[in-house]
């Protein structure tokens, strides 16, 4: 199945913990609910894909563990590759 880039990219904080709990903390009782909305998307190939693959397969090879992220407040921290 191929998924739009824009629209997989929902699912990243699921796959993520770290990432997920700097987006959305915990509140006290560690209990969260939350609903990921994915369009699915439509604008996307296998071509689109095997580009996608490099740029990943380029930056695994690059120096480093972890990957820098902004968040909106302008903050920035590592998510592990």
């Amino acid at each position: 199945m191929l998924v739009e880039l824009a629209c997989s990219t929902t699912l990243v904080p699921a796959y993520r913990p770290m990432l997920f709990n700097r987006m959305i903390p915990p509140p006290g009782d560690d209990t969260r609910c939350v609903v990921f909305i994915v369009c699915g998307g439509f604008k996307v190939s296998l071509l689109d894909t095997g580009e996608f693959q490099n740029i990943i397969g380029n930056a695994r090879r690059e120096p480093g563990t972890s990957w820098e992220v902004r968040c909106d407040n302008g903050e920035i921290f590592q998510v592990p590759r």
